[in-house]
């Protein structure tokens, strides 16, 4: 099955339905070649929400939301270690992209420094798999490095994750790659530091392009929560930028 546009988005909330409330939803926004995509959100919940027989559940999931069956086996092989679980829906230039997150503690034991691992899919013929690791021990220097190595074709990018990331509080940060593809980009999450978006809005405007739309979006959400920030290169080869905002717990319908 092979799910498109609002077709999707009401299949995503059906499915959300069984989910023992609450759960979280979070509103991000993604910046490529200079155009915003403001049409994504991710919902999350501890794996435990799913009540008796969760693998079998999750499974019903993924299949229900048309994930191919090769991308379930990925997850399905590691889900009964996961903590939480994350879904999420994007619509940007070529259509509709549906994930799944399964989140890990330190201690999992899955792969070394493995939080994350996600399946992306659009349709059941393009599909790829995400890891988000570790890189929360890293001192300053390292840092530094890291961001100087991911984004080094994109000084304005390098220089404002540079000033969210590379800080002697050392925000939780992360490396994302998907083999076999260009991805790798890095996720610094800024939720410990209890900022709205309008605190840092001049870094925003400055991660979202510099345009005009950039400093309207960031102003229309100056006062909804910083949750976190992303920036590197994409699968197909192109530089982008994410802004994770406005978290909250959802007890109803979504």
């Amino acid at each position: 099955m092979t799910l498109h546009g609002e077709a999707s988005k009401t299949a995503l909330y059906r499915m959300l339905e069984r989910v023992e409330r609450p759960l979280m939803r979070e509103w991000s926004v993604k910046s490529i070649d200079g155009t915003l995509f403001d049409d994504r959100f991710l919902t999350s919940f501890a794996r435990h929400a799913l009540g008796p027989g969760p693998s079998r559940t999750l499974r019903e999931m993924w299949t229900s939301l048309g994930a191919p069956e090769p991308a379930i086996q990925v997850l399905d092989a590691v889900q009964s270690r996961a903590q939480a679980v994350h879904f999420g829906y994007e619509q940007d230039a070529q259509g509709v992209v549906l994930k799944s997150y399964l989140e890990f503690s330190s201690m999992a034991g899955v792969t070394p420094d493995l939080i994350f691992l996600a399946i992306k899919w659009r349709g059941t013929d393009a599909w790829g798999v995400s890891r988000y690791m570790s890189r929360f021990d890293l001192p300053l220097a390292a840092r530094n490095s890291l961001i100087g190595d991911v984004l080094s074709g994109d000084a304005v990018l390098h220089d404002v994750m540079q000033r969210f990331g590379a800080t002697p509080d050392l925000p939780r940060l992360l490396e994302v790659i998907e083999p076999g593809t260009p991805r790798r980009s890095l996720d610094i999450n800024l939720v410990d530091q209890e900022m709205c978006v309008g605190d840092r809005a001049a870094d925003l405007v400055q991660l979202l392009g510099r345009s005009e739309q950039a400093q309207d979006f960031v102003a229309r959400h100056a006062g909804a929560r910083l949750g976190h920030v992303a920036a590197g290169i994409a699968r197909n080869g192109r530089g982008f930028a994410t802004l994770y905002f406005g978290a909250h717990a959802l007890n109803g319908v979504l």
